[in-house]
């Protein structure tokens, strides 16, 4: 811990955002009242509410856990308990997911179906929200002269602890460099307890904050769609009720597909896709290419819908990341 920075400091930095105060007060159960209080100095915090402060920021729990030490003599904050409230998928939460799939309008039904069962997810993945965040990937349309799916897109997301906690669109591209990648080529879940200790052979380029991760890819039949990547602060998160619970989630999510979004394995070919950072100055002027190329078509009496044209700038983009030369995907 940088000594220049004390834990006071740092709760004062982060709940300067009111956004991020409120959401902060929310999970410790205070009024943000209090937080500015605890900031300034004007009052101490319970020890109760040190331990759940540190949990509530995972990504600063050791520096957290030294400040409060140093402090207050608390040697150990102790771990919270990471036991699955319930490790079956409820009963009544697949009728839901049933009935959404049979009544959304057909534009509407992925988002309709991810969104409602990755709500679901995380509440019994991290029912202690010591920090997960869950993403769903597609695999992009088979292109190029093979006519094979080179990359998967990212659709939506949802998160705890370090990162977002709704439902939220997601972008960017990934590849045979991403773990996510190795587990749709292959078709079958993926489990690394500890990423700095447990990486081996697999391909991997973590987020920030992610530690361990469990990616399950989404089949029918022998085709899959993409896959449900899921991953934690903690390391040793994934127990065989967890691990099954992502492949079972995993398996609701292909309702939210169409029949023809699912590919052969062997059509899988998956090329190596440049970090983050690059992608997204490609993304800046997403919104204003689409609607250019909805323009154009309709000059040409060939109107689009805003999914198809969509669509076509996402292909577009893949294609221009992967001609991108080897010296600029170094990170």
């Amino acid at each position: 811990m940088q000594q220049s920075r004390n834990w006071r400091e740092l709760l004062a930095s982060l709940i300067s955002d009111p956004r991020q105060k409120q959401t902060l007060a929310n999970k410790l159960g205070v009024t943000p009242l209090t937080l500015t209080r605890w900031a300034e100095g004007e009052s101490q915090p319970r020890p109760q509410n040190l331990r759940l402060l540190a949990e509530a920021l995972p990504q600063y729990r050791a520096e957290l856990q030294q400040a409060f030490g140093e402090e207050f003599g608390l040697a150990n904050l102790g771990e919270p308990m990471l036991e699955l409230e319930e490790e079956e998928i409820p009963s009544a939460f697949y009728a839901r997911v049933l009935n959404t799939h049979a009544t959304a309008l057909a534009m509407l039904r992925f988002w309709s179906i991810a969104s409602l069962i990755l709500q679901q997810a995380i509440g019994q993945l991290d029912p202690h929200q010591v920090g997960i965040a869950i993403t769903v990937v597609q695999c992009m349309p088979p292109s190029g002269p093979a006519g094979k799916v080179r990359s998967l897109r990212k659709r939506v997301g949802i998160g705890t602890g370090p990162w977002q906690s709704s439902v939220e669109q997601k972008a960017g591209f990934l590849g045979a460099e991403s773990l996510a990648g190795y587990t749709v080529a292959q078709g079958r879940l993926i489990v690394i307890q500890d990423l700095m200790r447990d990486q081996g052979y697999y391909p991997a380029r973590p987020i920030e904050g992610e530690v361990g991760c469990a990616i399950a890819p989404i089949l029918r039949s022998s085709c899959v769609a993409g896959g449900l990547l899921v991953s934690s602060t903690r390391p040793d998160f994934f127990s065989p009720g967890r691990s099954r619970l992502v492949q079972e989630y995993a398996d609701l999510l292909a309702l939210a597909f169409e029949p023809h979004e699912f590919y052969e394995l062997q059509l899988i070919d998956l090329q190596t896709m440049p970090p983050e950072h690059v992608q997204e100055e490609h993304f800046k002027h997403f919104q204003r290419r689409v609607a250019a190329l909805m323009r154009e078509a309709a000059l040409n009496d060939r109107p689009l819908k805003v999914t198809q044209a969509e669509l076509l700038v996402w292909q577009q983009l893949e294609e221009e990341l992967l001609g991108l030369p080897l010296p600029d995907l170094q990170e």
